[in-house]
């Protein structure tokens, strides 16, 4: 695991910190007596492992809330811890795809362990305590002691050797030249090609064992992403799984509504229509028709109406001309 990027806002001591490591192995973070150098540092340590692993109070004095956001592995992780003034806790992580993770303090333990080292205490240690500390956080699936000791059993094979080589060395330079065959043969003889075959035997074991080592660090590197992925994969499924249910069933439902189906006569509401419009038209030419026969009936009413009030006009006035006459 390699942090990409660190955003550190009012916690503690540190008012604001950002920093972009990238791809580099060392970062050298400087500044001024409480310019909030720890504070950073302390807030790799509370942002991974929680309130449990931090102060008593992680917001700056003054401020609102605290919150550090860790990005890793060039983005595919992002773990932000936010905490107010009023103790109010907020912390999630989510993946690169914005998928969030439902138990986010258990995925960190699981992806980076729940030992983590406090640099600032850990350079102050001695080598051995440091050692001790190391072997806690980073678990190596080996016995580094027997393996020491396996070192330097080859190292004191190989010394040994070696002076053995030097001694045999001089001892055959101070030999005189010979002037003819000794006449006798040594007891024991010293070979220094099986001497030089011992040492170089001894070490490529000790580069066998290192290369060993390595690969296994190797191996369990990869493993662990291997079951970040593969959890990530697994979650990606269960959700495509669940919209392939949803899927047919939608499907299933729209298939019975289109079985149900009757196709409309469209032949029918023609006629019906065509039918509709020649009753409207012959109703409308009654209705003009009757419309005409009351008004001619209103027209000779109000003839027969003037008629008698000339009649009744004209009786008056031959009544009144009667009686001028008889008069």
């Amino acid at each position: 695991m390699q942090i990409t990027t660190l955003s550190v806002r009012d916690f503690r001591g540190c008012r604001e910190f950002e920093c972009q490591p990238g791809e580099r192995a060392l970062v050298l973070v400087g500044g001024r007596n409480g310019a909030g150098k720890t504070s950073a540092l302390n807030a790799i340590e509370w942002a991974l492992l929680g309130p449990a692993a931090g102060p008593d109070e992680a917001v700056r004095r003054g401020a609102d809330a605290a919150e550090v956001t860790v990005r890793m592995d060039g983005g595919a992780y992002t773990i932000m811890r936010r905490e107010t003034a009023a103790g109010t806790r907020s912390f999630r992580v989510t993946a690169a795809d914005g998928a969030v993770y439902p138990k986010p303090q258990a995925f960190l333990e699981k992806l980076i362990g729940t030992k983590f080292l406090d640099p600032v205490a850990f350079a102050a240690m001695k080598p051995a305590a440091q050692r001790e500390a190391l072997l806690k956080a980073v678990p190596v699936g080996i016995d580094l002691d027997a393996n020491t000791a396996e070192r330097k059993r080859a190292y004191e094979a190989r010394t040994d050797v070696g002076r053995r080589l030097r001694d045999a060395e001089g001892e055959e330079r101070a030999l005189p030249e010979p002037v003819e065959p000794p006449t006798y043969e040594p007891e024991t003889e010293t070979s220094i090609a099986d001497l030089m075959a011992a040492l170089n035997a001894a070490r490529g074991e000790s580069d066998r064992q290192a290369g060993k080592r390595l690969a296994l660090a190797n191996a369990e590197h990869h493993h662990n992403r291997t079951e970040v992925e593969v959890d990530r994969l697994r979650r990606a499924l269960a959700e495509a799984e669940a919209e392939l249910v949803r899927s047919c069933a939608l499907r299933d439902d729209l298939r019975a509504e289109v079985d149900a189906m009757t196709s409309p006569d469209v032949a029918a509401a023609e006629r019906a229509l065509a039918e509709v419009d020649e009753t409207n038209r012959a109703i409308r030419a009654r209705q003009a028709e009757h419309a005409d026969i009351a008004r001619r009936h209103r027209e000779a009413a109000a003839a027969r109406k003037a008629a008698a009030e000339k009649t009744s006009t004209l009786a008056g006035e031959q009544a009144a001309l009667t009686a001028r006459i008889e008069a």
